[in-house]
């Protein structure tokens, strides 16, 4: 029996499996992965819940800016084994070519917010990757995001050309190119066009437990990195003149004066009145074996295929129409990512399984996108699956969170969560502004409006109904199934 999508997307999302699946870029475990204090401290100034790239950006700026702040990092599993141990390593602000929709949707001055934002986070994640990521295998990279049905392809267009008109200094970012000469220079195939842009492609894992570990020597006494520990649940104890907030763990409680939420898609577990506004969503990603049946372009190119959501009513099945595809340049491995599935494996927070559909139509996908025989298909090295934080209206949560979200009397919990499958373009800035608000910084740097947790936005845009209808949009099967009763 099919479960309501409503449902699906209210669900508490829980706290992370313990028996996750096993990404590739989790190989080697890094030395610090199943790291934390022989006793958990009994105080300490900021719990960062989350150990991904949110959590690590905050504990740094919150370390390098305060001489005195302890903080104390809390994972459920292992160090960076949620999204950002799982996606698919990829550095990419889509910018122009979503700007009409952020114009259309909350105003070309927080369009414009929006997107310097992302490219300003890319600059600042480049500079990190500089100074940790000496063995993340980062490359700058020429983006080929092709487009499968002509309808994207022209709304991308006229996207770009609405950007330009706008921000005439930041023209020429984006070059159009035809089907044709897609096929020819760049091995693309089975699209109707595409765009040009600059990305990058890196191994985020070893960038984010490097910063982790520089964290750890640099500032041993006041940072504590905490893992199988899940915050349980969050008290605000009004009578505490300091330090608020008990934090319940399963090796005992905290205490905090702040409580930061990296937890993305998890969210909802401690903060159930976003439910539904912000949902989980499981993502699938392969790294594939093409054999040297296609050039190896690691050291230069990433690609994304894009197209409208297509439900299959013979097989109940949905490709939601993102894909996106890296090669590392030194084993020659595709690392894909992309959907093919129902609602039910789609929209969950369990990251314990994988979905076989979607591993099997990110094989057949991968032989058409490079012009192969469809009846050869790749060797699939690994597959795994993760947890992707969403929301109603396609922008994060990032700010301060009051009593009518939290529940809670207190005054400084925080969040930097649902970046709707497009963390790496937003986690740093997003990390490093926050820490910088808990902080009290005047100068703490541009934090696009349209992010912050208002009663507006709690009214107009970021509510669960709108999550719902998005959701039975892409996956009509149950209205498909109720029209046809009636």
């Amino acid at each position: 029996m099919e479960i309501p999508i409503s449902e699906l997307v209210l669900a508490d999302p829980g706290l992370p499996v313990p028996n996750p699946t096993n990404p590739y870029w989790l190989q080697p475990p890094h030395s610090l992965s199943r790291t934390q204090s022989a006793t958990l401290p009994s105080t300490t100034d900021v719990v960062i819940i989350g150990s991904g790239i949110t959590a690590s950006s905050a504990s740094r700026t919150l370390l390098e800016n305060h001489p005195t702040y302890h903080i104390t990092v809390l994972e459920a599993r292992t160090l960076c084994s949620g999204a950002t141990g799982r996606n698919g390593g990829h550095l990419v602000a889509y910018g122009g070519l979503v700007y009409s929709d952020l114009k259309k949707n909350f105003g070309e001055e927080q369009a414009r917010q929006t997107v310097k934002f992302t490219f300003d986070n890319i600059e600042r994640t480049k500079e990190l990757i500089a100074k940790y990521g000496k063995d993340a295998e980062y490359r700058d990279v020429t983006r080929v995001r092709g487009f499968e049905d002509n309808a994207t392809f022209e709304s991308a267009k006229k996207s770009i050309a609405e950007f330009e008109e706008d921000n005439s200094d930041m023209a020429g970012m984006y070059r159009i190119i035809t089907k044709e000469v897609a096929a020819k220079m760049y091995g693309v195939n089975s699209i109707v066009g595409a765009v040009l842009f600059a990305a990058g492609a890196l191994w985020p894992y070893r960038l984010i437990t490097n910063i982790f570990e520089h964290l750890s020597e640099k500032y041993d006494s006041r940072l504590s990195l905490e893992t199988s520990t899940p915050a349980l649940e969050i008290i605000h104890d009004q009578s505490a003149s300091s330090h608020p907030y008990l934090v319940q763990t399963p090796r005992g409680a905290i205490r905090a004066s702040h409580v930061v939420h990296c937890t993305n898609g998890h969210s909802g577990c401690l903060l159930p009145k976003i439910r539904g506004a912000l949902f989980p969503m499981r993502g699938s990603m392969t790294v594939q074996d093409l054999e040297g049946r296609v050039p190896n372009r690691g050291d230069h190119m990433s690609w994304s295929l894009h197209h409208a959501p297509k439900f299959d009513p013979s097989t109940g099945l949905t490709q939601i129409g993102t894909f996106y595809l890296q090669q590392n340049h030194h084993s020659r491995l595709f690392f894909f990512g992309g959907e093919r599935k129902n609602a039910t494996e789609t929209l969950t927070a369990d990251d314990s399984v994988e979905s076989n559909t979607s591993v099997e139509g990110l094989q057949e996908k991968l032989s058409t996108l490079f012009g192969l025989d469809p009846g050869v298909l790749s060797r699939v090295v690994s597959s795994w699956s993760g947890i992707m934080g969403f929301t109603s209206d396609g922008l994060p949560l990032v700010g301060k969170l009051d009593e009518s979200v939290t529940g809670r009397a207190g005054r400084s919990e925080w969040i930097a969560a649902g970046f709707n499958g497009m963390g790496m373009s937003m986690c740093v800035l997003a990390g490093e502004r926050l820490a910088k608000k808990i902080l009290g910084q005047e100068d703490v740097g541009i934090i696009p409006g349209a992010f912050e947790v208002t009663k507006e936005r709690l009214e107009t845009s970021l509510k669960s109904e709108i999550s719902v209808a998005n959701m039975e949009a892409i996956f009509s099967s149950t209205i498909g199934r109720e029209a046809r009763a009636k």
